[in-house]
């Protein structure tokens, strides 16, 4: 079981690495945030190891099946971050259409308005 105090370390090391992309970066860089997560993520899973050495039994595979397990694992990861990364962009392309859109009935409703007035 981890300490509340390597929690502690744990949460200000991931919140000063946050802070870092912000000021290196000027602005908003999710993927670079995303990057810094994922990595505390897989610091996290290396050093906490079982928990339970009974358990240890359930985990043992032969070289070949843990080498395919993290053939797959590597793939599917890979896989997410893509996935991840090309929604992020089209959410990024949406949201500008939406604010041409925006700004294209501002205008026509400016027209009509200024035609009914004049």
């Amino acid at each position: 079981m981890v300490s509340e105090k390597v929690r502690q370390e744990r949460a200000e090391q991931l919140r000063v690495g946050l802070e870092a992309v912000k000021r290196l970066e000027g602005r908003k860089a999710p993927m670079r945030e995303w990057s810094v997560m994922a990595n505390h993520v897989f610091h996290i899973d290396r050093e906490d190891g079982l928990e339970d050495e009974s358990t240890a039994e359930f985990y043992e595979f032969t070289e070949i099946q843990k080498n395919r397990f993290l053939a797959h694992a590597r793939e599917d990861a890979a896989f997410a971050v893509y996935a991840a990364h090309d929604a992020y962009q089209e959410i990024c392309r949406a949201r500008k259409l939406v604010t041409v859109s925006l700004l294209l009935n501002v205008v026509v409703l400016c027209l009509l308005s200024y035609e009914l007035i004049g």
